[in-house]
């Protein structure tokens, strides 16, 4: 398929016109760190690791910016790479100072790097620079047979990845948001992997539920559609929090009716992660359109294309 003779679609343009907008504030961040060198450099402070991998960020956004105005596969996978592995050394600051995050112009200049890499790996997008000129589709054959027994066997594979990496994207992002707010107390990097395992541990059922609701609503009112998605996770993450959270302080936890007893094991893996983020339910809303996003992206690859 030819690509570039083809018409760019909507979604191709917004991820060029973000690369276009991350690559010219890298080259902006790249020039004020060269302008500011021999200030910083009379006081002894360390500045050419940083003046070096601004340049490096910068050269590379250029190229796949360059990539991704060809059509390029290997552009899309470049800026793909790129904006990630910003966002991740983003991430890194702020987990070792959550203060930044109070900081407006250092979230508004590093928001285009999630809003970039999101568009990039939006299905329509990835679709276009690999050459597919559809979305991928359900095609399992009917009857019963070896390849019969071997899709089905793909199929519960894929919804097992499909499972797995939304409950785990849900449990990273709301240890995440939890971190963030308690600031220094959270304890640096540390603290977030020693959150993380708890929050594994106490939130991943409530979390499996989240995933399944979500699957649900998207499928009910179509799952081709992120907004559709993105409203129901939205809706969905704080939901649950607010109404498990109550339901576990009224009557399961602690002294209520159901508190004791042999069920109460399997109560507590299930309530006890919303009812410690009760009183922080908004802390699920990142975690909801996360996840969102990430299941609109493999519902088409775990259960086949439904309209």
């Amino acid at each position: 398929m030819d690509r570039r003779g083809s018409a760019r679609p909507e979604w191709v343009w917004a991820a060029l016109v973000l690369q276009c907008v991350v690559f010219l504030m890298s080259v902006w961040s790249a020039g004020q760190m060269l302008v500011s060198w021999p200030k910083y450099a009379v006081d002894g402070t360390q500045m050419i690791p940083n003046i070096v991998r601004s340049i490096v960020e910068a050269l590379l956004l250029g190229i796949s910016l360059l990539g991704l105005w060809q059509s390029k596969r290997w552009g899309w996978l470049l800026g793909v790479l790129v904006d990630a592995a910003i966002c991740v050394l983003y991430l890194h600051s702020v987990i070792r100072f959550p203060r930044l995050v109070l900081n407006p112009r250092f979230l508004a200049f590093n928001v285009w790097e999630f809003a970039a890499v999101a568009i990039l790996l939006h299905l329509p997008v990835r679709a276009y620079f690999q050459g597919k000129s559809d979305l991928p589709g359900s095609t399992t054959p009917s009857g019963r047979g070896p390849v019969a027994e071997s899709n089905a066997l793909q199929r519960s594979f894929r919804g097992l990845v499909y499972f797995v990496v939304a409950v785990a994207a849900t449990c990273i992002v709301s240890t995440l948001s939890l971190a963030v707010w308690m600031g220094d107390k959270a304890g640096g990097v540390r603290g977030f992997l020693f959150l993380l395992v708890i929050g594994f541990a106490i939130g991943g059922a409530a979390s499996f539920l989240f995933v399944l609701l979500l699957t649900v609503a998207a499928r009910t009112f179509g799952p081709g559609r992120l907004g559709v998605w993105l409203i129901a996770g939205v809706l969905l993450a704080p939901g649950l929090i607010l109404g498990m959270g109550l339901l576990a302080k009224t009557f399961l936890l602690g002294s209520g009716p159901l508190g004791t007893g042999p069920i109460s094991t399997l109560l507590e893996i299930l309530f006890t992660g919303p009812a410690y983020l009760f009183q922080v339910w908004w802390l699920a809303i990142p975690a909801g359109i996360v996840t969102s996003f990430f299941c609109c992206q493999m519902y088409p690859w775990a259960f086949g294309q439904s309209e």
